[in-house]
């Protein structure tokens, strides 16, 4: 036992050594220069030797001064870490897991260069030029997104691979360098030649500059090991950064192959005072990465076209935090606590007896697991919290300084015209500036001031209070002017308060004269920027942002009273996540903190604890349980023994037997029960294990022993079913199941269960053929039917052959349920089936679908013709009488036919056309043979897209009420009006009667009744008349209202035209006999709501239904208004009418007068009211009013009125 511990401590003891020594390579992308100090501090200051790791640092330049190619390096595994940009995302778009660690550049390094007067202002500017660019750098890459997103107007600018030297832009071969800005300035400097710098970073702030990054392979080997890496390095670059000096010194020892300056110590020196810029130190904490940053790089190279993922994966980012923490010098208290809690359980549960105290113990690990995890969740939770508020703050700081900057760099081209132009007139200076201020909405002005006194301003709205201020009298500004003067280079300050109103950030820019070598200070250039617009640009005021954000003054404050910039200067106060905002001599302090602030632990730790404590006890109960199960368990092995003759009692009456084979040793063991279920006696001595087998034929013994080997072979259970059919005997069935059993992948041992499940399957049968018979006929039910079409038409050549499908229905069959009872119509179905059956060949079908429907299907029959004959002989039978006991029934039979395969190739389609038909012989007239046509179909397919049609009709309100005038007879006013519903071009003829069939007539009534009761106030006050309205309100509205009891009476007395109204019915309402409908009408009327009887005498109705249902009005229907100056027949049935409605004191109105005969006709028989085409057709509202208020003016010019006075009031509501 020694032994062994001994081992596991030398083994352990190795394999740290070894780690201790771990070899990392790191890739750099140019020659050993300042760029990369926190790498050699972290090299030679031992952080990387005290985190276990051997770090090499590799130049760019192989020993033959050839550059290498960094993200293959990497890629290939020669390395394990490296430096890049946004070449990084490119690598990951090509499929390459490459992982970004630790952004250590904030900014990019990039820059455009120019000489001479060729300043470079924004972006645009290059528009057209030739640029020098190093085709395989990233800030290529950043350029060509830029130029893609922001110069697509102007002409794209001219990308030349040339060495991005001086000398490039001295000899004329490029006007521009895209390069390293401090590279390019020292370079400059050591040249003596002015060069003009327009920073990447200035253009867009997203952009990132050298970053550390890594590979998925390597992160999956040693996660550990990158966490390590990643924090020495860190703690590397915060010493190169305190001690610039000594690593500039050292660096510049280091042996190179390949030199680019005259005095490796002079760039380095430079670059490390320089530095700081592209870091953000110390503002942004070293490494810190922003996620969506990256985001907004790779949406710009997207749409560059050089990248092809649509987003970021998560994989692409560094999880951990890669900020480098102190390390702790004692455990954490949670375990320590946890330690002393366990040891005081141990004590308890050695008192308790295993039963108790394991399930204790068991207890107690998970609440010290919990207790544990639960200060870790907190911690890290606290840390993300941080992280989260940092990311967000660092893009706010980003956007604050980028956009500023990025503003007040317009202020370069103002001071450059001064210079040329001192003396330029306030038009030329407004010409100029007007291109600037247009860029950017954000600038209030530009104002210009000679001798400090404000000569120039643009734009001049709203701005002339600034014409004339004079800074030297500006005890508030002045002090910032001076400042920019000293400094000879531009000031921002603010936000400060605008002589014009409003408070702005302002950029001032001095300007000076070269006159005869001598610099003159001519004045100073200034620029406002809407400080509220800006921070409402940058979404500090955004409802969703979700911190709360407050900004202040560091320096400087003595110039604004107020330190305080925005927010709430609490922020300050609450632990906040700070940092600084610079923008040269000014400096501010920008904090922010979560809305509500910080949280101590995530929401769903509420959960945690109860879940904690309900895990340990369901876990301390399973083990209590298992435990008791154990001791059960040998107490119950003695039972089992016990049991074993009950079992095979059990197995007896149950049909079960069962067989095992030993496969390594061949032995074979069969049950009786196993030779009693094959119909043999016990095996005796001698008898063959398997001569249970002999029960089968030979192809069922094949079966069973091709099973057992595919148990054997492939390792899985073998459940299969055999039926055995021996003559003069029943059918037996027999389920197998074999069940192999493994040791190593082998298997070894085969279980065998036989059941004889005959019982089961006869009652299987048994169930299948009372599921797909027809209980009464005894004929195939659909089920059946389908079947067997289904299995007709899979036949093979079954395209060669005609299959034909007849569709029966009885005609006037409910007739005989009413009238004679069902027990009749029960015994005519029977009858009807028995004879249709026997009228068919053997292989034909006759089958009953339900009710009154039967189906025929003929396979290979001849032809159309032969089908007709087999339909006329159905419908011959079906005609002859059937005695049912005292009873003689007659009935008749209509029938569609559909053919395979013109009318369909599957049984749902060929039944579906078949049903079409034989509602075409319905409609035909029944007691005949219809075959099915593509017509049918369509006309089903047009009345369901009709009816889709007018359901988003009604939802999307897109049908209209016309009006139709009635005109009193004898006085020729408009008295009255008829609703009438219309759908733009579709006929009322079509849709109406469709909407009666699915029912959709209940709402298109309502509406028609809402829409024309609202319609009618309009024009009765339009008109100044008081016209009633008449509506139409069909047998499917009464009946609906019966059932739900919604009153269209309570709708009506809502209305303003209440109870000037009429409704319509039908002859058919009449008919339906309701009491239920007779209330409805009689409320109605009792209401003061006048009933009209529409088409009135096309119908049952007669004098008895008129006499007891409520009617006021008859409408006599347009059939017999178009004879009567023609025929004497139709003008006596008019006049019937007439004289009968005077008996009874209704009222009548005709319905279709057209022409001037008609109208004198039925004034002369004393028709009350006139309707029709010879007045006006149906109106929409806005036509109806012009329509009343014409034909009542002119009216009395066309016709006497003296007797028209004795009956207007007789209209009123009707």
């Amino acid at each position: 036992m020694l032994l062994h511990i001994a081992r596991a401590f030398f083994l352990f003891a190795l394999a740290s050594l070894s780690l201790a020594g771990e070899r990392v390579v790191l890739q750099l992308k140019w020659e050993h220069q300042f760029q990369f100090a926190g790498y050699y501090a972290a090299k030679w200051q031992g952080y990387y030797a005290d985190a276990g790791l051997d770090v090499e640092i590799v130049s760019a330049f192989d020993g033959n001064g050839k550059i290498r190619n960094v993200q293959q390096e990497l890629i290939d595994g020669r390395a394990d870490f490296a430096i890049g940009g946004s070449d990084i995302l490119l690598g990951r778009d090509q499929g390459h897991p490459l992982v970004v660690l630790a952004p250590m550049f904030q900014r990019s390094p990039g820059a455009l260069i120019t000489l001479g007067d060729r300043k470079l202002q924004s972006l645009r500017d290059i528009s057209g030029l030739r640029v020098a660019v190093n085709p395989n750098d990233f800030i290529n890459k950043e350029l060509q997104s830029l130029i893609a997103s922001r110069v697509s107007r102007a002409p794209a600018p001219i990308l030349i691979a040339e060495p991005l030297k001086l000398e490039t832009l001295l000899s004329g071969k490029a006007d521009v360098l895209l390069t390293y800005g401090l590279s390019a300035n020292f370079a400059a400097n050591e040249a003596g030649v002015e060069v003009h710098t327009l920073n990447i970073s200035d253009i867009e702030p997203a952009f990132f500059g050298d970053t550390l990054y890594t590979h998925e392979r390597v992160m999956k080997r040693s996660p550990e090991m990158v966490r390590k890496f990643v924090e020495a390095s860190i703690q590397g670059w915060h010493y190169a950064m305190k001690n610039p000096e000594v690593m500039a010194t050292r660096i510049s020892e280091i042996p190179r192959s390949v030199s680019h300056y005259e005095s490796a110590q002079d760039y380095n020196r430079y670059f490390a005072k320089h530095v700081a810029s592209l870091l953000y130190y110390p503002h942004i904490p070293l490494g810190f990465n922003d996620p969506t940053r990256w985001e907004s790089v790779h949406r710009m190279l997207r749409s560059a076209g050089l990248v092809k993922s649509e987003a970021l994966d998560a994989g692409f980012h560094y999880q951990a935090d890669v900020q480098a923490q102190p390390k702790q010098s004692s455990s954490p208290w949670y375990l320590m606590a946890a330690g002393a809690a366990g040891l005081l359980l141990l004590l308890l549960v050695a008192r308790l007896s295993p039963v108790f105290g394991m399930p204790l113990l068991i207890f107690g690990v998970v609440m010290g697991l919990a207790l544990i995890i639960e200060a870790q969740q907190r911690g890290r939770f606290n840390e993300q919290q941080r992280h989260d508020v940092m990311s967000q703050l660092a893009s706010i700081r980003v956007q604050l300084e980028g956009r500023i900057n990025g503003q007040f760099a317009l202020l370069r081209g103002v001071v450059g015209l001064i210079a040329s132009e001192p003396d330029l007139s306030q038009q030329r200076y407004a010409d100029f500036v007007s291109g600037l201020i247009d860029q950017d909405p954000l600038l209030v002005n530009i104002a210009a001031a000679p001798d400090l006194v404000v000569r120039h301003v643009y734009p001049l709205a709203g701005n002339r209070k600034a014409i004339g201020l004079d800074y030297r009298t500006n005890a508030e500004q002045m002090p910032m002017v001076e400042l920019a003067r000293d400094l000879r280079r531009m000031v921002v300050a603010g936000p400060l308060e605008l002589v014009q109103g409003g408070r702005a950030i302002i950029g001032r820019a001095p300007v000076f004269l070269d006159k005869a070598g001598e610099d003159i200070f001519w004045g100073i250039v200034s620029a406002p920027v809407d400080f509220d617009g800006l921070v409402d640009d940058i979404g500090l005021n955004a409802p969703n942002l979700g911190l709360d954000v407050a900004m202040r003054h560091t320096r400087l404050a003595w110039a604004v009273g107020d330190p305080l910039i925005h927010g709430d200067i609490g922020v300050f106060e609450r632990d906040p996540v700070s940092m600084r905002v610079s923008l040269g001599v000014v400096e501010w302090d920008i904090a922010a903190t979560p809305k509500g602030g910080w949280q101590s632990a995530p929401a769903w730790m509420v959960w945690f604890w109860p879940a904690a404590i309900a895990i340990g006890l369901v876990l301390g109960l399973a083990v209590h349980i298992a435990f008791r199960q154990f001791g059960a368990r040998i107490r119950l092995s003695g039972d089992l023994k016990r049991n074993e003759s009950m079992l095979r009692r059990v197995s007896t009456i149950a049909d079960v037997g069962g067989w095992q084979l030993d496969l390594r040793s061949g032995c074979e063991h069969v049950a009786d029960e196993v030779f009693a279920l094959h119909r043999m006696p016990p095996r005796t001595a001698g008898q063959s294990p398997t001569s249970w087998l002999d029960f089968y034929d030979e192809t069922n013994r094949n079966l069973i022993k091709e099973r057992i080997r595919e148990a054997v072979s492939k390792g899985k259970s073998q459940t299969f079913e055999v039926v055995v059919e021996k003559e003069g005997e029943d059918a037996v069935w027999l389920r197998h199941i074999i069940e192999p059993v493994k040791e190593q992948e082998r298997v070894i041992y085969l279980h065998g269960v036989v059941q004889d499940i005959s019982a089961i399957r006869r009652a299987d049968e048994t169930i299948r053929r009372q599921a797909t018979t027809d209980p009464l006929t005894g004929l195939p039910n659909r089920i059946q039917f389908s079947e067997r079409l289904a299995a007709v038409l899979s036949t093979p050549r079954i395209e060669e052959q005609h299959v034909a499908i007849l569709f029966i229905d009885l005609d006037h069959f409910k007739d005989v349920n009413d009238s004679l009872g069902h027990g009749v119509g029960d015994e005519l179905l029977v009858a009807l089936g028995r004879r249709f059956n026997n009228l068919l060949r053997s292989r034909d079908m006759v089958a009953r679908l339900g009710g009154d429907e039967f189906t025929v299907m003929l396979p290979g029959v001849a032809s159309a013709r032969a089908c007709s004959r087999v339909a006329e002989q159905l419908i011959a039978l079906a005609k002859e009488p059937v005695t049912i006991g005292d009873h003689q029934v007659c009935t008749s039979a209509s029938i569609g036919v559909s053919l395979y395969p013109q009318d369909g190739r599957d049984v749902e389609t060929l039944l579906r056309h078949a049903d079409q038909a034989m509602y075409a012989a319905k409609a035909a007239g029944r007691n005949t043979v219809r075959y099915f046509t593509s017509s049918m179909q369509e006309d089903v397919d047009r009345r369901h897209g009709l009816h889709v049609k007018l359901a988003a009709a009604l939802k999307e309100k897109e049908l209209s009420v016309f009006y139709q005038p009635i005109i009193d007879a004898a006085s020729g006013q408009v008295v009255k009006c008829e609703a009438l519903v219309r759908w733009g071009d579709v006929s009322p003829a079509e849709f109406i009667p469709l909407a009666e069939d699915t029912g959709m007539i209940v709402e298109l009534g309502e509406f028609v009744m809402r829409q024309s009761c609202e319609d009618m106030a309009i024009i009765n006050a339009e008109t100044g008349t008081d016209i009633a309205l008449a509506f139409n309100r069909s047998t499917r509205e009464f009946l609906d209202e019966s059932r739900t009891q919604h009153s269209v009476l309570d709708v009506l007395h809502d209305q303003s035209i209440f109870p000037n109204i009429t409704v319509e019915i039908t002859e058919n309402l009449l008919m339906q006999d309701s009491s239920e409908i007779i209330d409805q009408l009689v409320e109605l009327r009792r209401a003061g709501i006048k009933i009209a009887i529409d088409d009135f005498g096309t119908g049952y109705s007669s004098l008895s239904y008129l006499q007891k249902f409520p009617v006021d009005v008859v409408k006599i229907d347009k059939s017999f208004i178009r004879d009567i100056e023609n025929s004497g027949d139709a003008r006596s049935l008019v006049q019937a009418i007439i004289s009968m409605a005077h008996s009874l004191r209704i009222l009548v109105v005709a319905e279709g007068v057209e022409t001037p005969g008609q109208f004198s006709i039925l004034r002369q028989l004393g028709c009350h009211y006139l309707q029709g085409f010879y007045y006006s057709r149906a109106l929409c509202r806005e036509e109806f009013i012009d329509f009343v208020i014409q034909h009542n003016r002119n009216y009395p010019r066309m016709i006497d009125k003296s007797s028209s006075a004795s009956r207007n009031h007789r209209l009123a509501g009707s």
